[in-house]
């Protein structure tokens, strides 16, 4: 068994692996007398984060030059333990970043030895 101690400290020593800060946004719906409208409101800002790239697509091609260009679609972000976070929530990593994300999988239910949160997402914009 883990102890409390440990996590804390485990907790601690991820911190220092969040380079960036990002926004998590929530997709909501209002129904108005002009009909239904569609926007992403914000859950949580400045949280910190991570962002890694954590596959490549199978679409590649040559350029004019002949070098060859990949697409990389598949991200992995990842936010403390506990951030409200869910499916289909986009994620806005703040300036100079910028790139809006959004959340594919599921985030694990929180658990007693979570230390981070994995998010697998997809580059929006």
């Amino acid at each position: 068994m883990i102890g409390q101690g440990t996590i804390d400290w485990l907790r601690g020593l991820q911190a220092g692996f969040y380079p960036a800060s990002c926004s998590i946004l929530r997709y909501a719906e209002t129904n108005t007398p002009d009909g239904v409208e569609h926007a992403w409101s914000p859950v949580a800002s400045s949280v910190p984060c991570r962002v890694d790239a954590r596959t490549s697509t199978g679409q590649e091609g040559a350029d004019a030059t002949g070098a060859v260009e990949r697409s990389i679609s598949a991200w992995t972000l990842w936010v403390p333990f506990l951030t409200d976070v869910t499916e289909h929530d986009r994620v806005t990593v703040d300036p100079p970043d910028g790139r809006t994300f959004e959340v594919n999988v599921a985030v694990a239910k929180p658990s007693s030895y979570e230390t981070t949160r994995r998010l697998a997402c997809s580059l929006v914009g």
